[in-house]
């Protein structure tokens, strides 16, 4: 009787080998999104488009966007001012109802480029 015993309890034992763990509980709290190591959501870019227009602050046209450009740096805007190419940094420029408004004047956008005015 003792042998069927022990090998009653040697079959418990490997069945138990054989079960999955147990599943975790799962932890309470906020979830936070799982991406490569380093990596950080950009945010949307603006639209600025070529064709757009250009103003400065107080409404006066400066020209107008050439092209928009993705760079890994993020977007590289070139805008047309009296004939000249100049590129600008987006930050400089905002979207107000279908036109770039810079927060520069053309004075300061020519003098950044060294483009002579």
């Amino acid at each position: 009787m003792i042998p069927s015993l022990v090998v009653l309890a040697v079959a418990a034992a490997l069945s138990a080998c054989d079960q999955p763990a147990s599943t975790a509980q799962p932890k309470t709290g906020t979830p936070t999104a799982v991406g490569p190591p380093g990596a950080t959501a950009k945010p949307p870019a603006p639209a600025f488009k070529p064709g757009m227009a250009v103003s400065d602050r107080a409404g006066a046209r400066l020209g107008e966007i050439k092209t928009v450009t993705e760079t890994p740096d993020g977007l590289n805007v070139v805008i047309e001012i009296e004939g000249k190419l100049v590129g600008v940094a987006p930050s400089t420029l905002e979207l107000r109802g279908g036109r770039a408004v810079s927060s520069q004047t053309r004075q300061e956008i020519l003098a950044q480029a060294g483009a002579p005015r």
